[in-house]
């Protein structure tokens, strides 16, 4: 059956919950279902998490943010892991 829930209105009522609308509403929404991490594991999931994090911030911040970003991102690595 080929039927669109959301036109009809009963997503609420049937507890069907919506799709995120963006990509970092979805990654957030992936970091705190505790299913993802049993699925795949806690490596997996941190990587995961961190490259669409990155991509995101690409996408979607200004250039001076973005370049803000990286560098604090940069930073915290190097120190981090030289201990």
């Amino acid at each position: 059956m080929n039927d669109d829930l959301y036109k009809r209105g009963v997503t609420k009522a049937a507890g069907i919950p919506v799709l995120p609308k963006t990509l970092l509403h979805a990654v957030e929404a992936f970091d705190a279902d505790p299913i993802s991490r049993a699925a795949f594991g806690d490596s997996y999931k941190d990587i995961y998490l961190s490259h669409k994090l990155r991509e995101w911030e690409r996408t979607f911040l200004p250039g001076d943010r973005r370049a803000t970003s990286r560098t604090t991102h940069v930073h915290l690595t190097v120190r981090c892991s030289r201990g």
